[in-house]
């Protein structure tokens, strides 16, 4: 008897144990990802270069600096961008510090010239541990895309068109949920936006050439004004982060017709305006357009000349002191302007890619950037 109880009770062990084994194998099929390693040294290549780029062939690659210190883009360490359409050509692209992925947009380009905008395109997100991307949302003739702090939501631009497919420059915006999907339509005040900017994480304005600031709860998709005491028209705004302020550019109160365009400190608390930018660097044209801020807020980037088309030129000055620090930089018209976290220089497409660098004041072409490149911050 006893020697048939300790045969049913290892029976019954191995039965036991070859459960176990089954249930594991099982659990490991089911999770291939927790296997995963990440490629460390793409990684860490991405993670310390001056920037990234990507152009029409859809590889990421970073941008290094030689024993020179010269610029240059590495052609050994890149990433095959996968998923939405290898026939659309990279239009936009943004980052968040310290993230691993990457938010482009790719759009079908149109064949011929046509008074119809009829562009489809796709909204991406890229793992920089992957290499994998996957398409958040599609939407005909999105334009640009600003991502919240914490990386939750995006606001997606379109231009808007009528029933036969045409444009009159009305331009609007959807609130992105990245984790939901969908994007979510913002009831705008008009038909058009000139810049956007996130406040928190939950709050962005957007300007219209009016006289107030538009400020959009996410939570609640609806913008209000929010009146900005002195300006009779605000144009571009940018939001200092470390210093809680708006920088806005635009035309005073009372305006005579003859004021230039200025530049002004917006202080929300206060709703008080300062003056940090007089007409001392505007053109002839008394324009200031494409108003970019670096992120300390110390030096402001702007086209100005646009009432005369072929002398549209790009310059950065310092904000207090008005002080230029380059100008006359041609050959854009609205440059894609990407600065560097710290405020040491910036890129733009002005006849190829160039960087400026606000330590030596110089300026210095980006050899083999294709001519779309669009520029990453790591």
């Amino acid at each position: 008897m006893n020697s048939l109880k300790a045969t049913i009770f290892l029976l019954l062990c191995i039965l036991l144990l070859g459960i176990a084994n089954s249930r594991s194998d099982i659990a490991a099929a089911a999770t291939p990802a927790s296997t995963f390693t990440p490629d460390t040294g793409i990684l860490r290549a991405f993670s310390q270069a001056d920037a990234l780029v990507i152009g029409k062939d859809r590889v990421l690659r970073p941008i290094t600096r030689d024993k020179d210190t010269n610029l240059k883009i590495d052609h050994t360490t890149q990433m095959v961008l996968t998923g939405g359409s290898e026939t659309y050509r990279i239009s936009a692209a943004s980052k968040i510090a310290n993230s691993h992925f990457v938010y482009l947009v790719d759009k079908k380009p149109q064949a011929v010239i046509s008074p119809k905008l009829d562009e489809a395109a796709n909204v991406l997100q890229m793992d920089l541990r992957t290499g994998q991307s996957k398409v958040l949302f599609s939407r005909k003739n999105i334009s640009e895309i600003y991502i919240s702090p914490d990386e939750m939501q995006v606001v997606v631009t379109y231009v808007v068109t009528d029933s036969k497919g045409e444009t009159r420059g009305a331009r609007s915006f959807c609130v992105l949920m990245i984790a939901k999907g969908g994007c979510t339509d913002v009831q705008m005040s008009g038909h058009f936006y000139l810049s956007i900017g996130w406040l928190n994480n939950t709050t962005f304005f957007y300007t219209d050439r009016g006289p107030s600031l538009l400020v959009v709860d996410t939570n609640t998709m609806q913008a209000r004004e929010q009146s900005v005491k002195g300006m009779s028209s605000i144009d571009y705004g940018a939001y200092v982060a470390n210093r809680g302020v708006l920088i806005l550019s635009g035309f005073p109160n009372p305006y005579t017709g003859t004021s230039p365009n200025q530049v002004f400190e917006y202080d929300f608390k206060a709703n008080a305006i300062t003056l940090i930018s007089s007409a001392s660097i505007v053109d002839q044209c008394r324009d200031i357009d494409g108003l970019r801020v670096s992120p300390d807020g110390r030096y402001l980037s702007f086209i100005s000349g646009t009432c005369i088309p072929n002398n549209r030129s790009w310059s950065v000055v310092e904000a207090k002191t008005n002080k230029t620090i380059v100008s006359g930089i041609k050959g854009t018209n609205y440059p894609s302007v990407q600065w560097n976290r710290d405020s040491s220089g910036l890129y733009l497409q002005a006849n190829g890619l160039k960087y400026v660098d606000m330590n030596t004041k110089t300026i210095s072409a980006v050899p083999d950037a294709p001519e779309d490149a669009q520029v990453i911050i790591p």
